[in-house]
């Protein structure tokens, strides 16, 4: 599967895999200049965290500070287009470095985020340099990863660095930059919230509905500014009972298409996918799609044995939902911790609802305070359109 089935477009090329890597024990690939490149000490496989068997190094030594290093092919037609690199999951700081130049930075473990790379690029060959640190402190949002140098309880080797996949996104200079997908049962109608990146003057924005092939709706509308709303019928004769309502027992998804045409081109397309459903609250009961639900969740630690947060194929993926709904249940509480978006897509398209909880400090603190609050919000923005959220 793709990084992310929600948003996708056509030309990305993923960088999972080798990466040169280094473990900086003695903090001193800044003096060093480390982000202009290195000699390895370790090939690192991504996206699988150094503290693993998976990543090939292996070493569960808690290391403050490592760097990663890829090298990657410009083409001029490729830099005509905005380049970002997107990075679903690194733990817990990242400083991205592309020849040299810093680009950008994230903090934050459990967000995905992109850089743009374009003014540090040339065409050819090119140095992606990326630096981490994470550290013990019990102020973070640790989840179930050890603050100590060995397990206990239910605590377990630390996730440092890059855990979730990586990319590179090749996106049009005006383009759609997101969406949100909110369905209406009552009125049987989905709600669709865009915001487009560097808007211009003619701009349209085409919108395609179809389930399991057949075509449910298509609109071109004009776009005036930035950011609005549109409101799609899914109502067709053309599929059973006119709407298929999407429920873990029978989780079918309709599919969206989005183009953006300027001067009668398509100048960005982008592919997503949505489960018609609704959850609400009368009284003390949980409604789905206007009836009655019983959540049954099953605690799932989301550990694997050889890789620990990061699956190593879509098997293990596969085999721990088909079980669990084998076993009688219709969702999961991910206990202390984001799962990747490959395991989130599969969820919606096998029919598991999810409960995600952010990952716990073990120490309050204002700065931790503040760092969960802007993450917490972030987290529930990147996964709004999945259908399995409640």
């Amino acid at each position: 599967m793709e990084p992310n089935l929600l948003f996708k477009r056509q030309n990305i090329i993923s960088l999972d895999g080798e990466w040169g890597f280094l473990l900086d024990k003695d903090k001193i690939g800044d003096k060093k200049q480390y982000f202009k490149g290195f000699n390895n000490q370790y090939i690192i496989n991504v996206p699988f965290s150094y503290t693993t068997k998976a990543s090939g190094v292996n070493v569960l030594e808690q290391v403050d500070i490592i760097w990663y290093q890829k090298e990657i092919e410009i083409n001029s037609s490729q830099l005509k287009q905005d380049i970002y690199l997107c990075c679903e999951g690194i733990d817990e700081k990242a400083i991205v470095y592309v020849n040299g130049k810093q680009v950008g930075r994230n903090e934050g473990g459990n967000i995905a985020f992109r850089v743009l790379l374009n003014y540090a690029l040339k065409v050819g060959k090119n140095l992606i340099v990326i630096k981490c640190e994470d550290d013990f402190s019990l102020s973070k949002a640790r989840g179930k990863q050890r603050w100590l140098n060995y397990n206990y309880g239910c605590w377990y080797t630390q996730t440092n660095g890059i855990y979730k996949s990586i990319y590179l996104d090749f996106v049009p200079h005006v383009s759609l930059k997101e969406v949100k997908l909110t369905p209406v049962v009552k009125n049987n109608t989905l709600n669709i919230d865009y915001v487009i990146d560097n808007f211009c003057e003619d701009l349209y924005l085409d919108v395609k509905i179809t389930f399991e092939g057949n075509l449910v709706n298509h609109v071109i509308t004009y776009l005036d500014q930035d950011s609005n709303q549109i409101t799609l019928d899914v109502y067709s004769k053309k599929i059973p009972n006119q709407v298929f309502f999407w429920h873990p027992f029978d989780p079918k998804l309709y599919d969206l298409e989005f183009k953006l045409i300027k001067n009668n081109k398509v100048i960005d397309n982008v592919k997503s996918y949505f489960g018609f459903r609704e959850f609400t609250v009368s009284g003390n009961k949980l409604l789905m799609n206007g009836f009655s639900f019983y959540s049954k969740l099953v605690l799932y630690q989301g550990y694997f044995k050889d890789s620990n947060l990061t699956p190593e194929n879509d098997d293990q993926i596969i085999d721990d939902i088909k079980t669990i709904k084998e076993l009688g249940f219709n969702g999961i509480r991910a206990h202390n911790y984001v799962p990747s978006e490959k395991f989130l897509s599969y969820c919606d398209k096998l029919g598991l609802l999810v409960w995600i909880e952010y990952p716990s400090p073990h120490m309050f603190s204002l700065k931790m305070r503040d760092t969960a609050t802007k993450e917490w919000l972030e987290i529930m923005k990147q996964k709004y359109n999945h259908p399995f959220s409640i």
